[in-house]
């Protein structure tokens, strides 16, 4: 194996032992470390002194035979021992201290062989991996629930993005059908609607729609004002009807003649006159409580009040009655007589008499020149004086006043009658303007009512198009997330392949290693057994030649194993 630059030479201690025949024994033995963090031991056995049964290592093929297949063994036992030693050096726990005691290395190197059992532990253990390790490395079973997972997760992933590819696809489909309708600018409508921002050239009709807008929002604000108006009209119509009502009841009830024949009896006879009236009593209650009776002796005090004042009008009215009328005779007579058509009082009679004969008196000092204002007619200077004298007085001044207040209100009243024929007019036009407006703005209301709806329709499907488009967004967010996460994950794991490939490869240098071991130890064991050869020769010499022989060629055997021996610092 080639030198690597993380090596790390132990200090070894050499020991020198006279040599002892029959024994091998541990003399150099160092470790190695590579980058990739594998171990690499290089023992070196030869033969040594002092020796001690129960500390050096004893082989089995190490007992005295008379023959060189006593000590032989079976390559595939042989085989399987060194599978099983690499195995304890490469997989098993083993300490620095028992791998000294066995094979009898210096307490020098135990200190680093543990830190290098140490390192190489805690870096299986930052990578994950299982610091023991037997047999080939079967990638199935240590990546096959791994890869069924992944399988499963893309799987189930595919299946999720075909989802997504449909539900893109029907949006799309959707997005087609809610294009906007043509002839409407949005952006044009905003613009002009936004009456705070700066002045846009705009489209008159869009400008027009939004003029006809606010007159429908002024006139349906007029309408329902109007509408409050008449409502509250009717209102108190009611109420007042109600009233009207009452009063007319109360009229109604005092008009009858059980009332009056109970107010009659009651300002004859006062109270006590009541009390046997079944009529009364009938209408009263037959005698309730005295909270009761108290009652009906105030509402009875108030109806009585009433009835005086009424009696004092009443009879007033007839006086005057009277004196209007004049004459004899029964009063339904004079009655019928006011009732008629023309009918004019005494009193209005003899006011009009004396006016009369006023004016005709005047007339007949004056010569007529009263009536005639102006007109061309012979009069006497008497005559004049008197006309001069009518001017100055009080009743023909009033007369003159009169007369100009009523050509004056001859003049009002056909002024009168103009202005109301021409406000008649202009309410005749008013009034179909106004039925004319009406229905136009019941067919704006009915624009704007669809309007609105198509505008409603419209916003509702822009804010569904918004949600679903930011919920696909965050999906397809979601899904970026969950494919950077697999990416790294493929990542991590191509990198624990090639680091398991690197561990593979040296595998196969170990296991090229152990082959050399085995042909160095093969080749050492024949070397032992031709020295046990030679013992044996020597332990039973046969005739003085094979005695010269012996020693001189196990001397050369003794030199020939030291010559094959491997070489530690070259193997460096």
């Amino acid at each position: 194996m080639p030198p690597s630059p993380a090596k790390m030479t132990p200090k070894k201690k050499n020991k020198t032992l006279p040599p002892r025949k029959g024994s091998l024994t541990l003399q150099d033995a160092t470790v190695e470390k590579s980058p990739l963090g594998t171990k690499t031991f290089n023992l070196t056995l030869g033969t040594g002194g002092d020796y001690d049964a129960g500390k050096s290592p004893r082989f089995d093929n190490q007992a005295d035979s008379p023959d060189f297949s006593a000590g032989r063994r079976d390559p595939k036992a042989a085989a399987a021992e060194q599978a099983k030693l690499v195995a304890e050096m490469l997989g098993q726990e083993v300490s620095a201290g028992d791998i000294a005691a066995r094979y009898e290395m210096s307490d020098s190197s135990d200190d680093e062989l543990d830190e290098l059992m140490a390192e190489s532990k805690a870096k299986a253990t930052d990578e994950g991996q299982d610091a023991k390790f037997t047999g080939d490395f079967d990638w199935n079973s240590q990546m096959g629930p791994m890869v069924e997972t992944l399988q499963k997760e893309n799987s189930s992933m595919k299946v999720e993005l075909d989802k997504k590819k449909q539900q893109v696809k029907k949006l799309g489909i959707m997005l087609n059908a809610l294009e906007p309708i043509p002839g409407v600018d949005a952006e044009k409508l905003l613009s002009v609607l936004d009456e705070r921002g700066e002045p846009v050239h705009s489209d008159m009709r869009d400008v027009k729609i939004i003029q006809l807008s606010k007159k429908v929002r002024n006139l349906q604000f007029e309408l329902n004002k109007q509408k409050n108006m008449n409502k509250n009209a009717e209102e108190a119509i009611l109420q007042l009807d109600q009233e009207l009502e009452k009063k007319q009841t109360e009229i109604d009830t005092l008009a009858t003649p059980q009332a009056r024949a109970a107010i009659m009896k009651t300002m004859v006879g006062g109270i006590g006159a009541l009390d046997n009236d079944p009529n009364f009593g009938a209408t009263g209650g037959g005698g309730g409580s005295n909270k009761q009776t108290k009652e009906l002796q105030k509402h009875l005090d108030d109806m009585r009040h009433k009835f005086e004042i009424l009696k004092e009008k009443n009879r007033v009215l007839e006086h005057k009655l009277i004196q209007e009328v004049g004459g004899e005779g029964p009063t339904a007579e004079k009655m019928s007589k006011i009732m008629g058509e023309g009918w004019k009082g005494r009193a209005q009679q003899i006011t009009l008499l004396k006016t009369k004969m006023k004016r005709l008196e005047a007339n007949a000092k004056t010569g007529g020149m009263m009536e005639s204002r102006g007109s061309s007619r012979s009069t006497t200077a008497q005559q004049r004086v008197a006309a001069n004298n009518l001017r100055r007085d009080v009743d023909f001044k009033a007369q003159q006043d009169l007369n100009e207040m009523e050509k004056m209100r001859q003049l009002g009243v056909e002024q009168l009658s103009k202005a109301h024929e021409e406000m008649k007019e202009k309410l005749e036009r008013t009034e179909k303007r106004y039925t004319s407006a009406k229905v136009r703005v019941g067919c704006l209301e009915q624009d704007n009512a669809k309007m609105r709806d198509g505008m409603k329709v419209f916003v509702g499907k822009a804010s569904n198009d918004d949600k679903l488009v930011d919920m696909l967004k965050q999906e397809a967010h979601e899904l970026r997330k969950k494919l950077k996460r697999n990416q790294e994950r493929e990542t991590k794991m191509q990198g624990e392949r090639e680091t398991m490939r690197g561990e593979g490869k040296e595998v196969e240098l170990l296991r090229q290693q152990l082959s050399q071991f085995k042909n160095q130890n093969s080749h050492q064991e024949r070397i032992i057994n031709q020295l046990r050869a030679d013992m044996h020769r020597m332990r039973n010499p046969g005739s003085s030649k094979k005695k010269a022989v012996g020693p001189r060629r196990t001397v050369d055997a003794v030199e020939l194993s030291e010559n094959d021996r491997p070489n530690s610092h070259d193997r460096k």
